[in-house]
């Protein structure tokens, strides 16, 4: 028998699977109060060829959701990637009855695809092609919904020199720029251009205990129907009502002082299904403006 000390052999795709759940949180807002979840699956090939994400937020007392799922390539230097996403944002009229009526729904759904072209470790270009459709409840006695569609192109350079530990940032910085353009085809409604711009800062006070995390996002838009921010979604201004009118224009700054509560709990839920890996417990103190 010959033996081979490199012992090299095919190599064959082997898949792991992880399941987070980095955030819950109850809001307290205008009297009442909402359970806010943010859940985070993900597949992953052992050598990193694969990749498929599941992503999704929920918040209670509306039943909004927000997911996102991706599959990347990774095989070559241009990474490809599908992309297919949805949120849906719906209001509720209690009756005298205690009944609740459906009286607003904004459904959105995108999907496309994107590549990635890594210009070294910290720096690459994004191309995006997405088409999306939107739906809005504008008569809810009869149920009755208006459809838009939209076609788009995006270019981005992104920066990216933060430091992570396990799934969090606790140093360094992120920065990215885009350019949108929508398309004319097939029967889009929208015809407009964009610029987005943001920047992220991580300073560590006692690393990787206490950490100041900085954000500065702008976002403008003009053309014949130009894209309408809302400023009181849950990744910019937090605690905002949901009244609050979009604009073509939207700069905020964001303050978050992060620290542990328990650093090290590593405690294993193994009775539940999927089990549950409690790994610390940490806690923000945040400032919007915009």
């Amino acid at each position: 028998t010959q033996f081979s000390p490199l012992n090299i052999h095919r190599y064959k795709t082997k898949f792991s699977f992880d399941l987070f759940y980095p955030l819950g949180m109850f809001v307290f807002a205008e009297g009442d109060v909402d359970f806010y979840l943010l859940n985070y699956f993900q597949i992953s090939d052992f050598s990193g060829e694969h990749t498929i994400n599941l992503y999704a937020q929920w918040l209670s007392s509306t039943k909004d959701l927000d997911y996102s799922i991706n599959y990347i390539c990774k095989r070559w230097k241009t990474y490809f990637g599908l992309l297919l996403e949805g949120y849906r944002s719906t209001r509720w009229l209690t009756k005298e009855d205690g009944t609740d009526v459906l009286v607003g729904d904004d459904l959105t759904q995108r999907y496309g695809l994107f590549l990635a072209r890594f210009l070294n470790r910290c720096n690459r270009l994004e191309l995006y092609f997405i088409r999306e459709k939107d739906k809005d409840l504008i008569d809810w006695e009869s149920r009755l919904y208006f459809a838009t569609f939209e076609n788009k192109v995006l270019l981005s350079y992104v920066r990216d020199y933060a430091i992570y530990r396990y799934i969090d940032v606790v140093s360094g910085s992120r920065a990215n720029l885009s350019i949108v353009k929508s398309l004319n085809f097939p029967n889009s409604d929208y015809h407009y251009k964009s610029l987005y711009t943001e920047s992220q800062f991580f300073i560590p006070i006692t690393f990787p205990n206490r950490i100041l995390a900085l954000r500065f996002l702008g976002l403008f838009s003009w053309g014949k129907t130009s894209e309408m921010f809302d400023p009181s979604r849950w990744d910019r201004i937090r605690a905002l009502p949901s009244d609050i009118p979009s604009e073509t224009r939207f700069f905020m700054m964001s303050a978050e002082y992060r620290f542990y509560l328990f650093r090290e709990i590593n405690y294993n839920l193994w009775w539940l299904i999927p089990p549950i890996f409690f790994k610390n417990l940490k806690c923000v103190l945040f400032y919007d403006t915009g």
